[in-house]
């Protein structure tokens, strides 16, 4: 079998991820949705980009979508006619000249909420800070510097710059700010959970309390890369809302199933869900690993070999105003050009 662009690659490797009655038990949206979803985020060139997918660990399941480019993308690429929601603007300045390495610029897409009409970008940016501006100033928001550079000075040590994200056409939505916390933090944190406390305090964050920080301190692991991330409402307003994600980024995607059927992951998630932070479904998640090779039409003729591979990315708490408001995991669907004939 053929694939011929990025839309049948996400198809495809969705189709075999929700396989198993996986549909209904984690995704709980139509696959048409989803596809129709990914589709207006694809700029048309020959580029794959990299899909996540948000799913609840607890509730009613739902999806939602994110396409992610890197910095390796050539000028003059374009979504075409009725796509890209309404961010050409965004990947022209992104495609102006390579960027730094582990840096990127995305859509995300709240399918579940039936807002597939506009989407919030995203900028990975690391701790290349000077790509804040321009990303802001291509969505109208130059307003929202100040603040993004505030958070940053005030930030401590031990923390990372690392991505932001926004949905523009919401004028009052919160710019969502994520940092990276180095081992040296995760590890102090984890042994001292009045540590974090501290550390939120430096940035104005204040709502937590001490059995929220015992929780938090309890999945912040010296060994997992770990990110928080924060609202930030216009006039640099800090809302309540806290999130905590932890990657399993390193781990090949057979390790990844592994990882959560048997080992670690699956240690990880039964303590999630002996503690209510979770239900069953989990169980379901080692299924999503998906490797596989495919071949793909060139457009200039010939045809290239592709890895495809799938598996869970990382796992997120959410909190707010202190107290738990949901459990998500997030799935990375990827495709690897092996070679070309």
């Amino acid at each position: 079998m053929y694939l011929s662009d990025a839309s049948s690659i996400f198809d495809m490797i969705y189709r075999r991820m929700s396989a198993e009655g996986r549909q209904a038990e984690l995704f709980g949206i139509a696959p048409e949705r989803l596809s129709e979803a990914v589709k207006k985020a694809l700029l048309r060139c020959s580029y794959i980009p990299t899909f996540y997918l948000e799913i609840p660990l607890q509730g009613e399941p739902y999806c939602d979508v994110t396409t992610l480019y890197d910095g390796s993308l050539l000028p003059g690429v374009s979504f075409g006619p009725g796509r890209g929601y309404g961010l050409q603007k965004t990947f022209d300045w992104w495609t102006e000249k390579p960027r730094a390495e582990g840096c990127s610029c995305g859509i995300e897409v709240d399918v579940s909420r039936g807002d597939t009409e506009q989407a919030a970008a995203m900028l990975g940016y690391r701790q290349n800070a000077e790509y804040v501006e321009p990303f802001l100033h291509t969505l109208g928001a130059e307003e929202r510097l100040a603040d993004c550079l505030s958070f940053h000075e005030k930030m401590p040590k031990v923390w990372r710059t690392y991505y932001l994200g926004l949905f523009a056409h919401r004028p009052e939505a919160p710019l969502r700010l994520a940092v990276a916390l180095t081992e040296e933090a995760r590890e102090t944190i984890h042994a001292e959970p009045e540590r974090l406390a501290e550390q939120l305090w430096q940035v104005g964050f204040t709502a937590f309390h001490g059995e929220m920080l015992k929780q938090c301190a309890a999945y912040i692991l010296p060994e997992i890369y770990t990110e928080l991330q924060f609202d930030l409402y216009p006039g640099g307003r800090m809302g309540d809302t806290l999130g905590i994600i932890s990657f399993l980024q390193g781990l090949d995607i057979l390790a990844k199933e592994a990882y959560m059927r048997t080992d670690g992951g699956a240690a990880l998630l039964e303590k999630m869900e002996r503690e209510g932070l979770t239900d069953g479904r989990w169980h379901h998640l080692a299924g999503c690993a998906v490797s596989k090779g495919r071949r793909r039409k060139l457009a200039e003729g010939g045809s290239q070999l592709l890895g495809l591979a799938a598996g869970v990315h990382s796992l997120k708490l959410k909190y707010r105003g202190g107290s738990l408001q949901s459990t998500k995991c997030y799935l990375e669907l990827k495709a690897k050009m092996i070679g070309a004939e």
